[in-house]
């Protein structure tokens, strides 16, 4: 999973949680996204935007203009998911 890129969302407990955990431990890349932040995910590997999925200008906005900068070589394999 080097080199991978994942946007997950419910990162902060659950599936989420458990799903960037492992996707971190196999060496990828993950950007979570939920409205708090997991204490178990303390990994260089990962990174975290704490907002409200229900909102769609936050959905729209704060994934845009905050991951896009930080991931552009990843970005163009996941940015259709974000405007849908």
């Amino acid at each position: 999973m080097e080199n991978s890129f994942f946007l997950i969302t419910g990162t902060s407990k659950g599936i989420g949680d458990a799903l960037a955990q492992n996707i971190l431990k196999k060496g990828g890349t993950v950007l979570g996204v939920a409205r708090g932040r997991s204490a178990a995910l303390k990994s260089t590997q990962y990174h975290h935007l704490t907002i409200d999925l229900a909102d769609a200008s936050q959905r729209t906005n704060r994934i845009h203009f905050e991951a896009k900068p930080k991931f552009e070589s990843g970005w163009r394999n996941w940015r259709h998911m974000i405007s849908s």
